[in-house]
């Protein structure tokens, strides 16, 4: 949130159409055991895994809708996209593929260890994408 109420403060009034992205990590190397090898087994799991999309996405669209009632109320053009994926990576193919001229998000301010170790998603933008990335720092 202190990203977007940052572009609003210093950008919004520019009226540039932006783009609200939500990514939820892919949930592909959950392996799923089954007791039962039956075809009744497998269609169960495909059923489970669209209810836990389907549940992600409604979560989606609840957070999104925050930030596009903040949009309406300040007169900004915006379209909300969900991603299913690794966020750095998902974030920099909805930049290049929306043609895209500048990234803003927020930094959550992880330590030097735990961005070692878990990663950051503002490093792996900054590092790969092709248009300039602008990175909101946490508040002290």
């Amino acid at each position: 949130m202190r990203a977007f109420d940052w572009y609003l403060e210093n950008y919004g009034q520019d009226k540039q159409e932006i783009i609200l992205l939500h990514v939820y990590n892919s949930i592909d190397h959950v392996t799923q055991y089954s007791d039962d090898d039956s075809e009744d087994a497998s269609e169960m799991r495909v059923d489970e895994m669209k209810n836990i999309l389907k549940a992600a996405n409604k979560q989606a669209k609840g957070m999104l809708r925050k930030f596009e009632d903040k949009c309406k109320k300040v007169e900004l053009p915006c379209r909300s996209k969900i991603e299913l994926g690794t966020p750095g990576e998902a974030i920099c193919k909805v930049a290049k593929d929306e043609n895209i001229t500048c990234i803003v998000l927020g930094n959550r301010g992880l330590g030097a260890f735990r961005r070692t170790i878990l990663g950051s998603v503002s490093d792996h933008v900054v590092h790969h994408s092709r248009v300039p990335v602008l990175i909101v720092p946490p508040k002290d």
